[in-house]
């Protein structure tokens, strides 16, 4: 069976979802900027959510009504013809609107749903020689289970590389450390993720 196993008896999902967002831009000389945000607002029938039981096998099940809404936000900026900045943040409010059971999940926490994300990443390239990179990201506690009684933690992790093109030879070597602060983190169904790990990868054409 795995991690996962199917269920025959779900009836089709149904909702209203609604988003809306914009976009701007702009250049100047070498500099390139944007930002992005956007809203959205869902809400669910028959929401089909996969409920991860105590033998760590994870179902997909309908638990009735859900409401889900958020921002996200993007950003950018590219300077100096060697340095790009990006970022990314979403908080959503995921409520579970569901009356079964006499309501004992009305207004629970949607299960894996965290209430923010937040992401961003550092390079500094140059087209001759290759990249290096830093990358950051963060999720807040979020649960997996409809009683919000089985939390995930909060997750941070750090990565860095650096990425070298071969001198007219279009391959492309990348050495990469992740979970730099090797923080035991897990998922957002709370599986254990690696510490710190470190890859290598070639990439090019003959």
């Amino acid at each position: 069976k795995g991690s996962v196993i199917g269920n025959t008896k779900l009836n089709p999902e149904e909702g209203l979802n609604r988003d809306v967002g914009c976009r701007l831009s702009g250049k100047r000389g070498s500099a390139e900027a944007f930002v992005e945000v956007s809203y959205y607002d869902n809400r669910l029938k028959d929401a089909i959510q996969f409920i991860q039981y105590s033998q760590k096998v994870s179902k997909p099940e309908n638990i009735g009504r859900a409401h889900i809404r958020g921002v996200e936000w993007s950003a950018g900026v590219s300077l100096f013809r060697h340095l790009k900045i990006e970022g990314n943040v979403t908080y959503q409010d995921a409520r579970n609107k569901t009356t079964l059971y006499g309501g004992i999940y009305l207004d629970k926490w949607f299960p894996n749903k965290p209430r923010y994300e937040c992401s961003g990443r550092v390079e500094v390239f140059n087209e001759a020689w290759g990249k290096l990179f830093y990358e950051y990201s963060v999720s807040s506690k979020n649960y997996h289970d409809l009683y919000n009684k089985f939390p995930v933690p909060k997750r941070i992790l750090h990565n860095v590389g650096i990425t070298v093109f071969g001198a007219q030879s279009g391959f492309h070597i990348t050495v990469e450390a992740k979970n730099l602060t090797n923080n035991q983190v897990a998922d957002l169904w709370g599986y254990p993720l690696p510490g710190r790990a470190y890859y290598v990868g070639v990439r090019g054409s003959f």
